[in-house]
């Protein structure tokens, strides 16, 4: 979860809802700031440890010290860079571990939110 004074520090009002489903799951909430916007992203995993979700924020950070702006750009190089790692080089072999992931960027200047028309599907 963002740690409570980045949230402040961003929003003037806000608040967290957090009911995991299970103690390990491969959920992971990421957030970065950078050049006024916040950007958020919200994955939910499919059979994913930890360790996945270790190395989807790893990912998300590493692609956002070089954001170009555009959500879906991101979250395109996000899904190449995650089947990269897990050598999955089409959908018929390997494991099938993966997430859903939404990002979002909150434009703090002008107030407003803007995020890809749809989730994009690791596996």
């Amino acid at each position: 979860m963002p740690v409570e004074g980045q949230l402040k520090e961003f929003f003037a009002d806000y608040f967290t809802r957090y009911i995991p489903k299970d103690i390990v799951s491969g959920d992971f909430y990421w957030t970065y700031y950078l050049n006024n916007k916040v950007l958020y992203a919200d994955a939910t995993g499919h059979r994913c440890l930890d360790l996945l979700s270790i190395l989807g924020i790893s990912l998300m950070n590493e692609i956002c010290n070089n954001f170009s702006g555009n959500a879906s750009d991101s979250l395109n190089t996000m899904r190449y860079k995650t089947k990269m790692a897990l050598k999955q080089t089409s959908f018929d072999s390997g494991p099938r571990d993966g997430f859903d992931i939404q990002l979002c960027i909150f434009h703090t200047r002008q107030g407003i939110v803007s995020m890809p028309a749809q989730t994009i599907t690791f596996c």
